[in-house]
């Protein structure tokens, strides 16, 4: 790195302290004369990294990261993105009034004009930013049509500009990387076309949440309503799309109803059973049904809540059903514990010491619609990356950290020919997670490196939207420590590494790629807390009939990966402690930090 490309490093890092100190003041200091010298001084920033840019010394190889990782383009699109968000605040808070100059002499006439101008007023029309949501492309590109692409009084350049001001996520990484010339115009906006006018996706993405909303969730009167909008939204898009949707409302009609709380499908079946056999039931009529019910239920008068909820009767018990089943093992799926399979009992023992529950991560649907996520993730490491370049210790203290990773077998290469997600009807089929490096001086591990699964991804979807929680398991802190304090020997202990000791599926493993794909449980996504837990109940389900003590201790004496346990004598805390122990180890985890005290 030269001192020219240092410079010009430091003056974006000025520039983006520039934008944070500006959303930081608040809305009595933005006055007309404060905008206009912020715009001023952001402008004057952007020209001397542009001056600076055009004079950078021939010398200076390809191999810079100021060249490699493209910051100048970067550089202009935060110019351009933020002083667009600035012009767009000035214009909101200080509208440009129009003057209407009047030549009569006499009052009343005068009176007339003014209250004809007041009349005449209309609020701005604002172009929407698009985001890259396919079902929200064809009003974006009517709008941007109407007030730009058809605007006679711009050039191609200007269009252009506005065009790109009013891109964001998928859309604008498309035309990311073609800079604002009178060219380029036509080219932008035929990629746009061709990416979000493709009428299969349309049609998918119309239908997915037609047939994707879960009947689980209609429990209230708002629900009802939102399925009826839903619905009719998706039906008008598909005819807008010259689908034939006239004819298909036997098909509709059977989807939704299967959407329906079991006695509001009831009370349909009813309505319909005074009908002719063959008079067949029409989407309309099911619309009017349902419209009538909801006006119905929220006549009613409650008391003690504004949102009433349907008969959901049976509900329980009906969910309850269909969620039994025998447990099965995971090497060899038959009915039995893992710890009684006989193909478990013939491994060796360094390879039952790492107890792989290969459980797959909990989607709210068959596959997540994930955006593009590399580009984010890649942009994150090489800001982080800057740092090392200044702070050699903590790039050796990371670099041992993802080592130590690669030495345990927890992270593993993406082949060369898989490394490029390719993007499926419902989205792309995997997931980087951007993380960076946090220090904790107070900790046994001072430095951990941290994943965010909640970065959006180039549709404004994260990783953590996309996943279940999962139930509340954890026994309550509470009951714990009511339970330690009873016992004369009481002892604590934590397991070490918990979450990295237990193996995603791994067809599910490309939803945790960061440069290395991670094959264990991630800290920081929505259901790692469940899969720990759940996975140290079913060491200690498995493990019973050998260490019942110490699956006792197992089941209700852990919060997370701490042990708050004992006994009423040295003896049998001492028992409890090596069941605890050689229980966890036949899992593959080791308890560390052993404090005891008897009283």
């Amino acid at each position: 790195m030269t001192l020219k490309t240092k410079h010009q490093i430091d003056l974006y890092d000025r520039m983006q302290k520039f934008i944070r100190n500006y959303k930081k003041d608040s809305e009595s200091r933005k006055t007309k004369e404060y905008l206009n010298t912020r715009l001023d001084s952001f402008n004057d920033y952007w020209e001397e990294f542009k001056d600076n840019h055009k004079n950078m010394p021939p010398d200076i190889p390809e191999s810079d990261s100021y060249f490699k990782d493209d910051l100048y383009s970067e550089v202009e699109d935060f110019y351009i993105n933020n002083k667009s968000e600035i012009l767009t605040y000035y214009n909101s808070r200080f509208p440009e009034k129009s003057v209407v100059k009047s030549q009569f002499t006499n009052a009343s006439a005068a009176i007339t004009s003014e209250s004809a101008s007041s009349e005449a007023k209309l609020p701005l029309i604002r172009l929407p930013i698009f985001s890259g949501k396919y079902e929200e492309f064809a009003s974006f590109k009517d709008l941007f049509t109407c007030m730009i692409h058809d605007n006679s009084s711009l050039n191609p350049c200007q269009k252009l500009y506005y065009l790109k001001t009013h891109l964001s996520h998928e859309a604008e990484q498309l035309v990311k990387n073609y800079p604002v010339t009178e060219n380029n115009y036509d080219i932008v906006w035929a990629a746009l076309l061709e990416r979000y006018e493709n009428k299969r996706v349309l049609i998918n993405t119309n239908l997915k949440p037609f047939f994707f909303n879960q009947e689980s969730t209609l429990k209230t009167v708002a629900n009802l309503k939102s399925l009826i909008d839903n619905t009719q939204r998706c039906i008008l898009s598909l005819k807008n799309l010259n689908l034939p949707v006239a004819h298909w409302d036997q098909i509709l009609v059977f989807v939704i109803v299967q959407k329906l709380p079991i006695n509001c499908a009831q009370k349909w079946e009813q309505a319909q059973s005074t009908k002719p056999e063959s008079e067949l039931p029409t989407f309309d009529e099911l619309i009017t049904f349902l419209t009538a019910r909801f006006r119905a239920l929220e006549a009613v008068p409650t008391s003690t809540r504004s949102n009433p909820k349907l008969d959901t009767q049976n509900q329980s018990t009906r969910r309850a059903h269909h969620t039994i089943k025998s447990e099965t093992c995971s090497l060899c799926n038959q009915p039995h514990q893992m710890s009684r399979c006989r193909e478990f009992k013939t491994f060796p023992d360094s390879e039952k010491t790492r107890w792989s529950l290969h459980r797959p991560i909990a989607f709210q649907s068959t596959q997540p619609a994930l955006g593009e996520s590399e580009n984010t993730a890649l942009t994150r490491f090489r800001q982080f990356e800057r740092r090392f370049d200044k702070n050699t210790e903590l790039a050796d203290r990371y670099s041992q950290h993802m080592q130590e990773y690669i030495d345990l077998k927890h992270m593993t290469e993406v082949p060369y020919s898989q490394q490029q997600l390719k993007p499926q009807d419902n989205g792309y089929p995997g997931f980087y997670l951007p993380h960076h490096p946090v220090f904790k001086e107070s900790t046994t591990t001072s430095l951990r490196v941290v994943y965010n699964a909640s970065q959006k991804s180039a549709n404004g979807i994260s990783l953590n939207d996309s996943l279940l929680t999962g139930p509340n398991i954890q026994e309550k802190m509470a009951n714990i420590l009511l339970r330690w304090r009873l016992y004369k020997v009481a002892f604590t202990a934590d397991i070490t590494k918990m979450y990295r000791m237990i193996n995603v599926s791994e067809n599910h493993q490309d939803y945790q790629r960061i440069i290395w794909r991670l094959t264990t449980v991630t800290f920081g996504m929505e259901p790692s807390a469940f899969l720990a837990i759940r996975t140290l109940k079913q060491l200690a389900q498995d493990e019973d009939d050998i260490y019942p003590i110490g699956c006792e201790a197992i089941r209700n004496d852990f919060y997370i990966d701490d042990l708050m346990s004992g006994s009423d004598n040295v003896e049998d805390a001492l028992t409890k402690q090596k069941q605890v122990t050689t229980a966890l180890e036949r899992g593959g985890f080791t308890l560390r930090k052993w404090p005891a005290t008897a009283h």
